[in-house]
């Protein structure tokens, strides 16, 4: 408010003259004076009967803050804003100061009731506006949209945001603080708390919600006295901050200074119940839902999540010692349902808020079907959460926060399969295992790349970046059985799901000749760390094999490959791998029968289930003929063969200096598919891993993973990886192995062909030109891959125990064929007829003649 008593002391605009200034001082002296109904009388004469657009654009401005601040009456007040900002885009912004800060309050309101995208729009607007002003204004824009990722629990991009800011203004924030404290950095924050203490103990306005912040901090680190003694400073303080300038606060901030005290006191709660002392905790939890009641008739959004929360924490408290709560739980929801028709949220906190709701509701639910239905409702929010975010750390932060929650999802369908062999319990298990993986790749499939800060603020309109985010499908038990008999049974092919849990068991579901199956591993600690020195042997490939690896390899093919699962099984099976199980490909396992599982089924691999859906619906034409762009950088140095290799695949080849990033980047839409023959490095990081191609003065230039990703090979049948490590990389909780296949699928490229470990040249030249002879033919990706793999046997019969020369190469994605099946049999069966028909009538009318 005093903000505003300031601008209205001033009074000079140009604008107010002779009657109009009178209006105004009128409306100052009454506003200054608390009467708001006489001051939104004069400041209503003045929009009425001014001639002057600015004047009319000042009067609806500050008709604005009387409605939206003092009176309450939320509707007047946006609509005079909204009108502020109409007159100044119709008519010229003359005065930047009235158009940026309308932005700003309609930005603010909206962020209050938790229309946060609604809020990011206006508040990313006034950012644009407020470049032509003072750089510290706009700083602070950029601060609120930091509080705006910060409360949709993007805490990466909020804190770009928030570095923006905070290295351009030098007075401490307690939104920036607040931010500090998810850093876990002790010295910074104690001494960024001293810093805001410093400045603002001398401060007519002690903005002491840094002491809360400070005090949470404390409370994570289970310092739980310190945590309760600077809450009561912060209480302490604030109320005599309040005392003292009671005049300067508006109508609503004085309500919200009762939502600091709730969140207040229910940290104090919190404290006390883990101290256990269980009296002073219910006497916080009372404090806290009373003040926050208090505060309700602000009909902010802040409000409503807080009183949520207080009510979720008096459900756990009085559960957990036994009695009754059932009326905190329903409370809860009434006070979600309500927030609903107050905010409209578009953004992901209230599905996060019904998540943790009906999570806790399943959770102490005794009823198996009741239980069925509040688990299924949290994740079904979980999903739309996760799904509003469009940061990719920000996804996986969130995705990896809420494992506790999905693994007891996946523990308790898995359970009740196994004891109603219901497929449906089953089919919630496998939806909720597949949306583990590849969160970030179901994100991609919407076109949606990550921005940096600077093209952030260059958008022109955020709202049509957010339109561009679209949920991950839930994949509900009706829709998979539908999707499986159309893509897999029809198709003749089987489909197998490995998930890892914490307890160190594997789930494996399986799809094949139209049933669903499950099968539950439980491994030893043993059986991991065989597992990870496997993984291992092959990252290194030496091609070197002994008798140990052949017994590791039969014990892993028994742990992987149980009886049950891929005995009945298809030709053709889809592999959904997890974990350790992505590093070793299931091709090179025995069978029980002893020979390799590639000799009686065609692999091929699947990021997730939900990229499988995504792209089987994506429009498929067979070509008659395939475009190949074959790619050797280095055939001239140390890999001999790969210009054989690109050759004996297409005409169309980029060898040696002729393969350079420029020429790559200027042919490669020209092409169907692209075959890489050269060499990979995998980092630690995005910028690390590299695609290597020929560079200038003996030093090789490439593609790092970040500028594949952000390549579009979308229009494009298959990207073909023949390199080192091409498939591998750091595996990542909620996504998997970074590795350049997945670089090339987050670039939307259909099918990728790519090698876990190390290539060899010759092994690769062979496999390759067989691999792309039978995909000119006609066959199905996979099924080309086996082939090309059952002739390397054939020729080269003394390597098919050792995969190292020929296992690494797998393919993900897509499989469906490319062209038409060839008919060459057809025409050889005609030339075969065609001289026995004529012989035989020839033979015919001869002895006719005769």
């Amino acid at each position: 408010m005093i903000f505003f008593l300031i601008i209205l002391q001033i009074l000079n605009y140009p604008f107010l003259k002779n009657d109009d200034s009178k209006l105004a001082d009128d409306a100052y002296i009454n506003f200054k004076n608390k009467n708001y109904e006489t001051s939104i009388n004069r400041f209503e004469s003045l929009k009425e009967k001014t001639t002057d657009y600015n004047a009319k654009t000042f009067a609806c401005f500050f008709l604005g803050h009387l409605y939206l601040k003092e009176t309450l009456e939320i509707e007047k007040g946006i609509c005079n804003y909204r009108e502020a900002i109409q007159i100044q885009e119709k008519n010229g912004i003359k005065y930047e100061w009235l158009y940026s800060n309308s932005l700003k309050a309609i930005g603010t309101y909206h962020n209050r009731v938790g229309s946060l995208d609604s809020a990011e729009y206006y508040f990313h607007k006034a950012n644009k506006s407020f470049i032509k002003q003072n750089s510290n204004v706009q700083n602070s824009m950029a601060a609120k949209l930091g509080l705006i990722y910060y409360l949709k629990k993007e805490y990466s991009f909020g804190d770009l945001l928030y570095q923006k800011y905070h290295s351009n203004i030098k007075s401490p924030s307690s939104d920036y603080f607040s931010y500090l404290t998810l850093t876990k950095n002790d010295s910074v924050i104690d001494d960024y708390f001293k810093q805001c203490h410093e400045y603002y103990k001398n401060k007519k306005f002690n903005r002491s919600n840094y002491f809360y912040f400070y005090a949470k901090y404390q409370y994570e680190k289970n310092k739980l006295i310190e945590s309760i003694t600077i809450v009561d400073e912060f209480l302490e303080l604030s109320k005599e901050n309040i005392t003292k300038n009671i005049n300067v606060y508006s109508t609503d901030e004085l309500l919200m200074t009762r939502f600091y005290f709730s969140r207040a006191h229910l940290l104090k709660a919190l404290a006390y119940e883990k101290l256990e002392k269980n009296d002073q905790a219910l006497t916080e939890f009372n404090i806290a839902l009373n003040e926050i009641n208090l505060a309700l008739p602000a009909k902010y959004q802040r409000n409503l999540i807080l009183k949520n929360l207080i009510f979720r924490n008096l459900t756990q408290f009085y559960h957990d010692r036994g009695k009754e709560y059932l009326q905190y739980l329903d409370s809860s929801e009434l006070v979600l349902d309500q927030y609903v028709n107050v905010g409209k949220d578009s953004t992901g906190v209230v599905h996060h808020e019904y998540m943790e709701h009906y999570y806790l509701k399943g959770l102490y639910e005794d009823d198996e079907q009741l239980k069925d239905k509040y688990y299924w409702k949290s994740y079904h929010h979980f999903k739309k959460f996760i799904g509003k975010q469009h940061g990719d750390k920000d996804q996986l932060v969130s995705f990896i926060s809420q494992k506790d929650l999905q693994d007891e999802f996946i523990h308790f369908y898995i359970h009740q399969y196994q004891k109603n062999q219901n497929e449906d319990d089953l089919l919630k298990a496998l939806e909720i295992i597949e949306n583990t993986k590849s969160t970030i790749l179901n994100k991609r499939s919407s076109n949606v790349k990550n921005l940096s800060i600077d093209e952030y603020f260059a958008l022109d309109n955020v709202f049509d970046f957010k339109k561009k985010l679209k949920e991950t499908p839930l994949l509900t038990p009706d829709i998979l059985r539908s999707y499986f008999k159309e893509n897999f049974e029809e198709k003749n092919i089987g489909f197998v799901s490995y998930y890892q849990d914490e307890h160190n068991r594997f789930f494996i579901i399986s799809y094949s000749k139209g049933k669903f199956n499950l099968e539950v591993v439980n491994a030893q600690e043993r059986d991991f760390n065989l597992l990870k020195a496997f993984s291992a042997k092959l990252y290194q490939s030496d091609y070197f094999i002994d008798r140990t690896y052949i017994n590791q390899l039969d014990s892993i093919s028994h742990l992987l490959l149980p009886q049950k699962v891929f005995n009945n099984q298809e030709d053709r099976i889809m592999i959904s791998a997890d974990q350790l199980t992505s590093t070793i490909p299931l091709g090179i396992l025995n069978l029980s029968g002893g020979k390799k599982m590639i000799e009686e089924h065609s692999i091929s691999y699947a990021f997730s289930l939900h990229h499988e859906y995504f792209i089987s619906s994506l429009p498929k034409v067979k070509n008659d003929q395939i475009d190949i762009l074959g790619i050797a950088p280095f055939a001239n140095k140390d890999l001999k063969f790969s210009q054989e290799e690109v050759e004996g695949i297409t005409e169309n080849t980029l060898i040696n200096e002729e393969a350079t990033k420029e020429n790559v980047i200027n042919a490669v839409n020209d092409y169907d598919i692209i075959h890489f023959a050269t060499h990979t490095v995998i980092g630690d990081d995005e910028q690390s891993s590299r695609i290597f191609l020929y560079g200038h003065d003996s030093l090789p230039e490439g593609f790092t993973f970040d500028q594949v990703e952000e390549m579009d090979f979308s229009k494009h049948n298959l990207i073909s990886v023949s390199s080192c490590y091409s498939a591998n990389g750091k595996y990542i909780k909620g996504e998997g192995l970074m590795s350049f296949q997945r670089a090339f699928a987050y670039s939307q490229a259909p099918s990728v062909l790519a090698g876990l470990w190390k290539v060899n040249d010759q092994a690769s030249l062979y496999i390759s030109k067989k691999f792309f002879k039978f995909l000119k033919d006609g066959y199905e990706k996979d099924i080309a891959l086996q082939k090309a793999k059952l002739e390397f046997f054939e020729d080269f019969p003394a390597l098919k125990q050792n995969p190292m020369f020929w296992g690494s190469l797998i393919i993900s994605g897509d499989i469906d064929p490319i062209t038409k099946k060839s008919n060459h049999w057809l025409w050889l069966l005609f030339l075969i007829l065609i001289p026995s028909i004529c012989y035989f009538l020839w033979q015919k009318f001869k002895h006719k003649d005769l």
